[in-house]
């Protein structure tokens, strides 16, 4: 059987909550790549999708109407404001067709959340769209305003793994089970099978980050559980918990602290902006190279709840391999580390092999990449 030469070119577009980036790729029918995607825009706007309540009023009058605002999360006012972020994406995909003079076959939209058949968003916590009334056709609305070219949705975390599987192609592990986590503004997971990806009953399989770690844990409103992992190993909740020592201290001191480091002035800065989750992944490795009491707490627990999630996973699954990547993974000195021994304290010592975890040094280049080959290879 002689295969297929044809080239297709895909606009990815990858979105999260503060940012927005699209690529153009060229890619064959068999998912290879052609050459490295090209980065076409990158939005980099804090709540760059959202709108305010006088946005709102001024998209829909009866919904002001009808709902209370300050109820951001409820369905009508959730549908709204999910229409007006993929109105978003197709005005950005147009600006730079007209631009950039760029055209493509086909759309993948990579983003964190639940779909349904690669078509429909269920829900995106990450996104804050938690309330749809009914799944949102994501991919029949932006093709109908781009001219009835393909769209499909997937899983960020599932572009990745789908990427990083390729790096097994000529061993026997391709076949077998594959768990990829990556650990950055918030934590994500996705496992395949035999090469296929696995979603579970309800579609949720593998998200590890609603798992509970501590039972008398802080308590997640936007999830409606305590002592979640995603509240103890993600960029925004470490931030936060630097702040809050930082906080405690000077309350207890009754005074700032007297010692001056970079990372104190950082903190103090948050402290006094009232932006508990805003250092950067920059600013709290600070912390760690400075050696600060308050950020070597905050990271020893992210690392040790990690591990113990992860020797959940390792006992109950046994998987053949483990990736680990983002941010928090490849940025903090030694958090990789601290995160293994922390797992194989806590994993039966006879389902142990620390040859199964490899570090992936790029998720989002995993991403990209990804969500190209999905694009020809699951049609």
């Amino acid at each position: 059987m002689v295969k297929s030469t044809k080239i297709s070119s895909v606009c990815v577009v990858i979105v999260e909550r503060d940012w927005c980036k699209m690529y153009l790729g060229k890619v064959t029918a068999q998912g290879e790549l052609i050459e490295e995607p090209v980065e076409l825009v990158f939005i980099n706007e804090r709540d760059w999708y959202t709108v305010d309540r006088e946005g709102v009023a001024a998209q829909d009058e009866s919904i002001v109407e009808s709902v209370d605002l300050v109820k951001w999360h409820s369905p009508e006012v959730m549908n709204l404001n999910t229409t007006l972020l993929f109105d978003k994406i197709v005005q950005e995909i147009n600006a730079v067709c007209e631009e950039k003079n760029v055209k493509f076959d086909s759309v993948v939209v990579s983003m964190p959340g639940t779909m349904k058949d690669n078509s429909e968003l269920v829900t995106s916590s990450r996104l804050d769209i938690t309330s749809l009334p009914t799944p949102f056709p994501v991919s029949s609305f932006i093709s109908e305003k781009l001219g009835g070219i393909p769209v499909r949705i997937i899983n960020d975390v599932e572009c990745m793994l789908l990427e990083a599987q390729t790096s097994l192609i000529a061993t026997a592990t391709q076949h077998e089970t594959i768990y990829y986590i990556i650990v950055d503004e918030g934590v994500g997971a996705a496992i395949t099978i035999d090469r296929k990806r696995y979603h579970g009953a309800a579609g949720v399989a593998g998200r590890i980050s609603r798992l509970v770690v501590e039972k008398r844990g802080h308590f997640y409103h936007k999830f409606a559980q305590s002592g979640l992992l995603e509240y103890y190993a993600s960029r925004p909740w470490i931030s936060q918990h630097c702040v809050e020592g930082y906080e405690f201290d000077c309350q207890t001191q009754n005074t700032t602290p007297s010692k001056t480091t970079k990372f104190k002035e950082l903190l103090q800065r948050q402290y006094e902006n009232n932006d508990q989750r805003g250092l950067t992944f920059e600013e709290l490795s600070v912390g760690v190279n400075d050696k600060d009491r308050i950020a070597l707490t905050c990271f020893n627990e992210a690392a040790e709840y990690l591990g113990i999630a992860l020797s959940y996973i390792i006992t109950i699954i046994n998987p053949h391999k483990i990736f680990l990547a983002g941010r928090l993974i490849t940025d903090i000195d030694n958090f990789y580390d601290d995160v293994l021994k922390s797992a194989k304290k806590m994993t039966w010592p006879k389902a142990w092999d620390e040859k199964i975890f490899t570090k992936r040094p790029n998720a989002r280049d995993d991403q990209v990449r990804g969500a190209l080959r999905f694009a020809m290879i699951e049609k």
